[in-house]
């Protein structure tokens, strides 16, 4: 009886989680949209600008892409479910 309980309130907490995560992906672009409009200005025909803004944030790009091959590689050479500092 236990065990139907602990599956039916992980049921739940998957489904509010998947919930959630749908939800976010619906609004979190708009939002963030609204948000950084007035921050970065619009490069629609001024390419001299949008050349200078890609050389500045490809390189940001590339180490957040380097971090996070580092963080999957060290996750599988450590074969544990957490990595500890």
């Amino acid at each position: 009886m236990r065990n139907i309980h602990s599956m039916v309130f992980a049921l739940i907490l998957a489904t509010l989680f998947s919930t959630t995560l749908l939800t976010l992906t619906i609004l979190l672009p708009t939002i963030l949209n609204k948000l950084l409009i007035d921050t970065f200005p619009d490069y629609s025909l001024n390419l001299e600008e949008v050349e200078k803004f890609v050389c500045i944030a490809r390189p940001l790009g590339y180490i957040s892409l380097g971090i996070t091959t580092v963080l999957i590689v060290l996750g599988f050479i450590l074969k544990s479910g957490e990595l500890h500092f």
